[in-house]
C-alpha cells in the first residue's frame, strides 16, 4: 500500500474546498478594499497592496501543498494550476480583508475622537466670556541671533533685551545686527537690535561695547550713528542708548 506524507489529508481537504466559499472571499475582498479606500481617501490602498502581496506569497505556499496533493492523486496539468491558483487568490484576499479592516476601523476611529473633541470642546469656548477665549500667540521670527556680535558683555546684553522682546509677544520680527533697509527701514547702518512690531511699528536699540565709553571718542562715534539713523527713520522710535560703562 502506498505511503503518503502526512500533510497529504489536509491538502486534499483544501483542495476540494468549495469554489464557491473562494469567490465569497474574493468578493468580500473587493468590497473592503473600495470601503477602505473611501474611508481613507486612498490613503490605505498602498498598505493593502503591500499586505495583498504578502498574502499571496503565504498563498502560493498552500496552493503548492495543495498542488502536490492533486499531482500525487492522478489529477491533470490543470487541476494542478488551478490548485495552485486558487491558494494565490485565496491568501491575497484574505490579507486584503485584514489589511482593509484594520484600515477602516482606523479611520473611524479618527473620525469619532475629532468629533468628540469638537463636542467637548465647541460648547466649552461657546459660554466662555469673550475675555477668556484663548488664543495662540504668534510667534516672533528672530533673525541673526545665530552668530555673536561683539564681545562676551556686548553680546549678553544683546540676548537680554532680545528674550525680553520675544516675551513681550509685541514683536512680528527682530533683527540683530542687520542692515536697516533689510528690516524695511531706511540706510545701510547695522544697529544692535531692530524690533518690528505687530502693528507695524519699529523700534531700534543700541548697545554700547564695553570700549565705547560715552564720552569717548568711540562713543561719540555711536551716538552721531545713532543720531543718522533717526534722522533718516523719523517715525521709528529709537531706544537710548545702552552705555555698558560710563
Amino acid at each position: 500500500m502506498r505511503q503518503y506524507p502526512w500533510w497529504m489529508p489536509a491538502a486534499l481537504w483544501l483542495n476540494r474546498a468549495s469554489l464557491w466559499i473562494q469567490i465569497a472571499i474574493a468578493a468580500v475582498a473587493v468590497i473592503v478594499f473600495i470601503a477602505a479606500a473611501v474611508a481613507t481617501k486612498g490613503a490605505a490602498i498602498p498598505f493593502m497592496l503591500k499586505a495583498m502581496a504578502k498574502g499571496a506569497v503565504s498563498g502560493l505556499v498552500i496552493g503548492a501543498i495543495g498542488a502536490m496533493a492533486v499531482a500525487e492523486n492522478g489529477g491533470g496539468v490543470g487541476d494542478v494550476l488551478a490548485t495552485l491558483a486558487g491558494g494565490v487568490l485565496t491568501g491575497a484576499a484574505m490579507a486584503v480583508i485584514g489589511a482593509g479592516v484594520a484600515s477602516i476601523k482606523t479611520a473611524v476611529g479618527k473620525k469619532l475622537a475629532n468629533a468628540a473633541k469638537a463636542n467637548f470642546v465647541g460648547p466649552i469656548q461657546q459660554h466662555m466670556p469673550a475675555t477668556q477665549t484663548m488664543a495662540v500667540q504668534p510667534k516672533t521670527q528672530v533673525i541673526g541671533l545665530d552668530k555673536q556680535h561683539g564681545v562676551d558683555l556686548h553680546w549678553e546684553e544683546i540676548n537680554r533685551q532680545v528674550t525680553e522682546m520675544v516675551n513681550s509677544g509685541e514683536y512680528r520680527q527682530i533683527f540683530v545686527n542687520r542692515q536697516l533697509k533689510t528690516a524695511g527701514l531706511v540706510g545701510t547702518k547695522r544697529p544692535d537690535i531692530i524690533g518690528i512690531k505687530w502693528d507695524g511699528g519699529s523700534i531700534v536699540s543700541e548697545i554700547a561695547s564695553p570700549s565705547q565709553l560715552k564720552m569717548s571718542k568711540k562713543g561719540k562715534a555711536l551716538a552721531s550713528k545713532v543720531a543718522l539713523m533717526q534722522a533718516n527713520n523719523p517715525t521709528t522710535l529709537f531706544n537710548p542708548v545702552k552705555w555698558l560703562f560710563g
